[in-house]
């Protein structure tokens, strides 16, 4: 259709007598209010004095005059004006109401008279020759500035949309990674809790503390502070650091708009909202002025960037204030000097084996039953082949050389030793599970890869259920996870689930057959591999890991997911560190993660040494029960730390938008990180 119009101009072009052509206009406003957009079609009326009727609207008859809308060879965009007649003040009463018409559009077409449509003719159009497509042109221009205004008639200059000489796109100014929008005003609707001063320092005392943020509600109440009366400034009431006022501003103020966090029936009216700004309690006063004392009171403020809308719109509803006096601390560590080859000195009485243990019934005990083991470690290559992080029975009895297939009587976190290269830097978890063979009692013996050695420091986690857990049996598929490991390093976890058994499913097999744990062993397994010659090695010959351990702990039930992130404690640093995640301290686990080091806990060896039996002998202190559960220590080990400075932080609920409410950054709709 689009097609025929255009050749139906075409041929009215060449006509020998061509029609007289019709100028009709669209101006698009936008109610500030309502934001809803309205349209006034119009036309010059010196053809017509009436209505007319083009495209389906009505162009109603006012006298208009144009000029500059000719196409210039000089490369220069046309400033066209338009004067519209102000008959009775029509045009002035719109000028008030929209603005001035400033960023108005205007759409300007031009026809044929004798292509309009039949409804403008008595009898239908003489022609014959209707057709709404057949349009000449159809221009868009922008108001850029009423020109004149007078009783006689309003004069308009306008601008190509390409042209923004002296024009602000959306009537604001954009200037690149700066937020133009006022921070918590018409533009950004941030309503939540106050993050930081704006140049993203903490709120802090007059003595240089950090004050925390905290809306103490009256009665309990469930309202935020944003919608609280309670929380607008009152010269009469007693304020302690850290309580959050606002005060509202004298300005216009704001459409309202409905927001997630709880707030009075009231303020879900359509109301306009008031202009506010929030201030911190830094120092205990009554009576002074927020916004003329800094040393009672902080102003919430924004960076104004991208990565201020992050700390304030985002999906979890929780802020992390991080407190900004630098902290010492750290960890302790135990480090071991593995070789390659057991066969080169990796001996009790050699120069590189090292390990901790313990055969104590309560601890090797509690590996059969319902239990968590969680703990730090940093390896290398240079390990042995045949070496474990963590072990509790031995390696390669009565085998060939070099082979794995007695290493999971029970379980063990191991090196991979399959004779295949690409494999020689994996870590794998052995254990023994039910075989799948419903004829055959024995378990089945499983290798599980875990990925490669990591120099950096990683978390590992691993979990059983034990035999009396009152959830369906190991059999029924549609069972939950029994058994787990978990592994982290500097960044999210990273799950192995071992699915439909219980590591201690079994137990009457596996004692009859001793299939059972020996012992519970950091940094080094038993081994009795035959010597090439096919002599065996005496016992004592231990595959000790090369690298270094942190603290372990051994619970005899199933942490929650909640309490092994804990464990996983974020650093904040003022520089960066090799280290972004350290163990949590035993001391730390207060609170709502009080339970960690309670009763269920056997044993929380923080990888520092001390004499174990009374007598000469080091061992890996147990600082939970500080007696029965020490490991002993045997062969070469060296003690250290890890040392670096962090910040605070306490993290806090912050309901909000996880999207900035102002429809884009810097406006456009649907704006996402």
């Amino acid at each position: 259709m689009a097609a025929e119009g255009k050749n139906e101009v075409a041929r009215n072009l060449l006509d020998l007598q061509p029609t007289a052509v019709l100028e009709f206009f669209q101006l698009q406003l936008k109610d500030p209010n309502t934001q809803k957009e309205e349209k006034f079609f119009f036309h010059g009326g010196s053809l017509f004095s009436d209505t007319i009727i083009w495209q389906e609207n009505q162009y109603f008859p006012i006298a208009v005059e144009t000029e500059g809308f000719e196409v210039l060879g000089d490369r220069r965009l046309p400033r066209p004006k338009l004067r519209v007649a102000n008959k009775d003040f029509i045009v002035t009463a719109l000028l008030q109401k929209y603005n001035d018409f400033i960023n108005a559009k205007i759409i300007r077409k031009k026809a044929f008279v004798k292509n309009l449509d039949d409804a403008n003719f008595d009898g239908g159009n003489p022609w014959g020759t209707a057709n709404a497509t057949a349009e000449i042109s159809s221009e868009t221009w922008i108001v850029g500035r009423k020109a004149s205004e007078s009783k006689l008639y309003v004069e308009l200059e306008l601008n190509s949309p390409l042209d923004l000489e002296s024009f602000n796109v959306n009537d604001r100014a954009i200037v690149s990674k700066y937020c133009a929008w006022q921070y918590r005003g018409l533009g950004c609707r941030y309503a939540g809790l106050p993050v930081e001063t704006e140049d993203e320092k903490p709120f802090v005392n007059p003595t240089g503390g950090t004050v925390l943020p905290v809306y103490r509600s009256p009665n309990g109440s469930s309202i935020d502070f944003w919608h609280s009366s309670d929380a607008e400034w009152n010269a009469n009431k007693q304020y302690i650091a850290g309580d959050i006022i606002w005060i509202s501003g004298n300005s216009t103020p704001m459409p309202p708009l409905d927001f997630v966090g709880n707030k009075p029936f009231s303020a879900r009216s359509f109301n306009d909202q008031p202009y506010k700004t929030v201030y911190v309690c830094v120092s205990g006063n009554s009576g002074q002025f927020p916004n003329l004392n800094p040393t009672f009171w902080a102003k919430d403020g924004c960076s104004k960037n991208l990565g201020a809308c992050r700390k304030r719109f985002n999906l979890e509803n929780q802020f992390t204030y991080i407190f900004d006096e630098p902290d010492p601390t750290g960890f302790d560590t135990i480090k071991f000097s593995g070789n390659k080859s057991i066969f080169n000195g990796d001996s009790l009485t050699g120069s590189c084996a090292g390990l901790f243990y313990s055969i104590d019934p309560t601890i090797v005990g509690t590996l059969t039953g319902t239990f968590t083991i969680a703990g730090w470690v940093s390896g290398n290559n240079a390990s042995s082949q045949l070496s474990a992080i963590l072990s509790t029975t031995p390696r390669g009895e009565n085998t060939g050389d070099n082979q794995d297939s007695n290493i999971n009587d029970f379980f063990n976190l191991t090196r991979v030793n399959n004779g295949i290269p690409e494999n020689q830097n994996d870590l794998q978890f052995s254990y023994l599970t039910r075989n799948t063979t419903p004829t055959e009692d024995a378990p089945a013996k499983v290798n599980y890869t875990l990925g490669q050695v990591d120099a950096g420091w990683q978390f590992f986690i691993i979990s059983n259920e034990g035999p009396d857990t009152k959830i369906p049996d190991y059999i029924d598929e549609s069972s939950p996870t029994r058994f787990q490991v978990q592994k982290r390093v500097n960044g999210p976890t990273v799950n192995y689930p071992f699915m439909k058994f219980r590591l201690s499913q079994n137990l009457t097999y596996r004692r009859a057959n001793n299939k059972t744990p020996k012992h519970f062993m950091l940094g080094a397994i038993p081994v009795t591999l035959p010597d090439k010659d096919g002599t065996s090695h005496p016992v004592g010959y231990h595959a000790t890991m090369n690298g270094e351990i942190g603290p372990w702990a051994l619970w005899n039930r199933t942490l929650t997911e909640k309490e092994k992130d804990f464990l996983y404690k974020s650093v904040y640093t003022p520089e960066p560190d090799t280290i972004d995640f350290m163990p949590r301290n035993y001391y730390e686990c207060t609170g709502t993660f009080t339970g960690i080091t309670g009763n269920n806990l056997v044993a929380w060896w923080d990888a520092t040494t001390g004499i174990v039996d009374g007598g000469t002998t080091l061992g890996m202190l147990d600082i939970h029960t500080v007696g029965p559960y020490h490991l002993t220590g045997s062969g070469n080990f060296e003690t250290g730390d890890i040392n670096i400075v962090h910040r605070n932080e306490i993290q806090v609920s912050n309901p909000s938008f996880f999207y900035p409410r102002f429809g884009g950054f810097p406006g456009t709709d649907g704006f996402g990180y």
